[in-house]
């Protein structure tokens, strides 16, 4: 009984890795796994899978900025949407909000 249970709980150590990177959503979830799997019994292999479940993956910077200037033509959008009296400064504020939000700024 106590081998089965330290049997369990290796197995359930050896794949940590890849049941943070599922439980967390991780986008790289196949390739950490992967990895766990082929190299894990090694503990540099191990430690890499896990420290890279454990990471978030960085916006890529090209990504950031397309997503910086589609805010700044959107809210200029805005702003001239305003300035000819389609938007009351309530709907104005909202909507720039809502764009806010959405891109994160």
């Amino acid at each position: 009984m106590l081998v089965s249970v330290i049997i369990a709980l290796a197995i359930a150590l050896y794949f940590a890795p890849g049941l943070v990177a599922v439980l967390c959503g991780h986008p790289k979830a196949v390739g950490i796994i992967i990895l766990n799997l082929v190299l894990g019994w090694t503990l540099i292999g191990w430690v890499m899978s896990f420290i890279w479940a454990c990471r978030q993956p960085e916006a890529d910077s090209a990504d950031a900025a397309v997503a910086k200037r589609l805010l700044v033509v959107e809210i200029e959008d805005l702003v001239r949407m305003k300035q000819r009296g389609q938007l009351t400064e309530k709907e104005y504020a909202k909507r720039r909000k809502m764009l806010l939000e959405r891109y994160g700024g």
